[in-house]
């Protein structure tokens, strides 16, 4: 089958074919931004490859030469037909990456492929993360729940398991060990737990406990369940990053995508990629969106556990009020600029609430309360 017959196909017989770059439902959408051509690198080859199509080498090079704006078009590169420099020089590019990339990504992927066959996990599903691109794919309008599950983050992959209730998170290179050893210390109900690690073909894997479905896609479902539950969800958040502040460790990366919620509406604090300890070297991991005033405005740009405290409080603003005020931005700096000048507070139906959670969103960190006591006073509040 022709690569671009093949891409039609997909359009037509998958139900959420590919969703590319940041490109979020409304209202939930943070910030509808283009996907930079390089960040798209091989994943629709690597679709292919874990469909078991056999898509060669010389076909993709051929087609792109022949029908580059169709191919690249299809692949997420929304360069303008006209702009044909433009075209010429990321179908250079993309050549070379498939030359350079091609025989480490398939030598990978059949490791993945042998990991699959050994866990028994079904293949008609995957899900792939590359920093903040997003690829859905769910074939004949179903969604295999027990499928495997393939993110990449950088030089890291998660593989779901069959029953749901474990989940292996690849490490290759080495990388992401900085995590397995923040999670040996942590042991907290609402803080992912670390179960074991192992060995599979040559690839190293963090296990860690299932941990339910990420609070991003239950927004709109959270919020018409209404306060109670997202004042408990605070309560849980605070506990935990009290526990993890009192250890004098920093998350970093604070936003709806690293929360989850399991089935007994509790949340689960996930992905140390970022952390490090305060007063250490700095992960230099962020979301611009949640990123604190001070983060901005500081030359050191040093974060202290009051930068978990103020990126928790936005999380939450959001799932109250569907947007923050900074979604429509384009870059960093205008959403610097807005987060800087921009004082939120929380209106709510429960003014006591309200205070307490305008406590850790203030913008001035010195005004700003601490986790512990903003578990406290919540606490107090709901006993």
């Amino acid at each position: 089958m022709e690569l671009i017959s093949l891409l039609c196909h997909f359009d037509e017989n998958l139900h959420d074919f590919i969703r590319i770059g940041n490109m979020r439902s409304k209202p939930l959408d943070r910030r509808n931004r283009k996907s930079k051509p390089e960040d798209i690198k091989l994943f629709a080859i690597q679709i292919f490859l874990f469909f078991g199509m056999k898509v060669e080498k010389h076909i993709i090079l051929q087609t792109l030469k022949d029908d580059p704006y169709n191919f690249l078009s299809r692949i997420g590169c929304r360069h303008g037909k006209k702009n044909t420099n433009a075209i010429n020089n990321y179908k250079r590019n993309f050549q070379m990456k498939i030359e350079r990339k091609w025989d480490e990504m398939v030598n990978f992927i059949d490791k993945l492929e042998k990991i699959r066959l050994s866990w028994k996990l079904d293949p008609l599903s995957i899900r792939t993360q590359a920093a903040d691109k997003l690829f859905y794919i769910n074939s004949k309008k179903k969604t295999f729940r027990s499928a495997i599950c393939a993110i990449k983050s950088g030089q890291i992959y998660r593989i779901e398991g069959d029953s749901g209730k474990e989940i292996l998170k690849c490490v290759v290179k080495g990388e992401g060990i900085r995590e397995a050893k923040f999670l040996k210390k942590i042991r907290h109900q609402n803080i992912m737990k670390l179960l074991d690690l192992e060995s599979k073909f040559g690839l190293d894997f963090i296990i860690f406990n299932d941990c339910g479905v990420s609070i991003f896609s239950k927004m709109n479902e959270i919020r018409n369940l209404g306060l109670d539950l997202i004042q408990k969800l605070v309560l849980d958040f605070y506990d935990a990053f009290a526990y993890l502040h009192n250890m004098r460790i920093i998350h970093g990366d604070i936003k709806p995508e690293n929360l989850t919620i399991n089935d007994k509406q509790e949340l689960i604090v996930i992905d140390f990629d970022a952390a490090f300890y305060e007063g250490q070297a700095d992960s230099q991991i962020f979301t611009p969106d949640f990123c604190a005033p001070e983060y901005w405005t500081s030359n050191l740009r040093r974060r202290t556990t009051k930068y978990d405290v103020w990126a928790g409080a936005i999380v939450f603003y959001e799932i109250l009020y569907g947007l923050l005020p900074w979604a429509s931005c384009e870059n960093w700096k205008s959403i610097s600029h807005l987060i800087c000048s921009t004082e939120l507070s929380f209106t709510t139906s429960d003014p006591e609430f309200d205070t307490i959670m305008n406590c850790a969103i203030k913008n001035n960190c010195s005004q700003r309360e601490n986790a512990e006591e903003i578990f406290t006073s919540l606490y107090s509040k709901m006993q």
